[in-house]
């Protein structure tokens, strides 16, 4: 692990905004992600939806692929994701897992978790015995693919595995499989939106002009959002689709004044500190001239990242583990 002395990357949010004239119009929007200890995106909070691509072709075990795990055991390829949930309030947690929308393949989904200590332990599935800690089964919930949802999972790991229905003979199948916890409470400081808007109405469309952008950023999880000096929490970059200069003069947010790289092409750049308490939001306030006139900025694309310090437990030891 290759550490330098800055901060723990713990929380990313990207997302970009594209205005045209005088609205704004959100696109390409990112869900915020953790990166837990196993190096997984971790689905925590509604909305957050965890997107994983499967390929079977390279496991084979037993699997009676029923909602009791009894009976007959079919020899069928798998792929098998080991995900955790880490949350501030304690289950039982819902956790919904499925695939449909991936090409129509027969699949079946099982869920296993090994329940025999709070928070589970690591693991919970196992090849040799595919029903040990097993927990939950759906097939054909849309479609031909499936949809499993479990209303009592506990707090730790478990496992999501995905296989083609036996009696399609299918050595192996691939897609992507989609998870989320809605139940689970960010257990750290967190992101979800960065909506942009302008303050004031830009009255002069066809000439150079001036404007008041602002982004706001809210801390939705329960650990604070901390300002460590010289290394800024927010950072924004604004340029045109014509290729049109685009320069920000200032950006400031509720801590204070931030940071201008310099002259283009980083005349679009700038970063600024944050301090936010969980629960709490900051609008970041951002300067921004337009040399050759807006009319000929065609439209404005706002790219903003807010990085927030800390392990899943929000605990910041001050440097990048990443």
């Amino acid at each position: 692990m290759i550490q330098r002395t800055m901060r723990t990357i713990r929380l990313t949010f990207f997302t970009a905004a594209v205005v045209f004239g005088l609205a704004v119009m959100t696109a390409n929007t990112a869900a915020a992600q953790f990166i837990g200890a196993s190096g997984d995106g971790i689905a925590c909070g509604p909305g957050d939806i965890e997107t994983f691509a499967y390929d079977t072709g390279a496991n084979f075990a037993n699997f009676t692929q029923n909602a009791t795990c009894t009976g007959t055991l079919w020899s069928v390829s798998y792929e098998a994701f080991e995900l955790e949930i880490n949350s501030a309030v304690p289950g039982p947690h819902t956790v919904i897992a499925e695939n449909c929308g991936s090409g129509g393949e027969d699949s079946v989904i099982q869920a296993n978790q090994d329940r025999t200590s709070s928070p589970s332990p690591a693991g919970g599935f196992n090849p040799a015995d595919t029903c040990q800690n097993f927990v939950g089964f759906n097939d054909d919930s849309c479609g031909a693919e499936s949809s499993l949802t479990i209303n009592d999972m506990d707090d730790g790991f478990y496992t999501i595995v995905v296989s083609p229905w036996w009696a399609t003979g299918l050595t192996n199948i691939d897609g992507e499989l989609l998870v989320e916890v809605p139940t689970c409470v960010n257990n750290a400081p967190f992101v979800e939106e960065i909506p942009v808007a302008f303050e004031d109405p830009i009255e002069l469309p066809c000439i150079t002009g001036e404007a008041i952008i602002s982004a706001t950023v809210c801390n939705t999880g329960v650990q604070p959002i901390t300002d460590i000096p010289g290394q800024p929490e927010y950072s924004v970059n604004m340029s045109s689709t014509t290729g049109a200069p685009v320069v920000i003069r200032s950006v400031t947010s509720g801590v204070g004044p931030g940071q201008i790289p310099g002259a283009a092409p980083l005349g679009g750049s700038a970063s600024a500190d944050l301090s936010i308490a969980p629960g709490a939001c900051d609008v970041i306030e951002h300067v921004v001239f337009f040399p050759t006139g807006v009319g000929n900025v065609g439209g404005l694309i706002v790219e903003r990242t807010v990085w927030a310090d800390g392990a899943l437990t929000g605990e910041p030891n001050g440097v990048v583990d990443q």
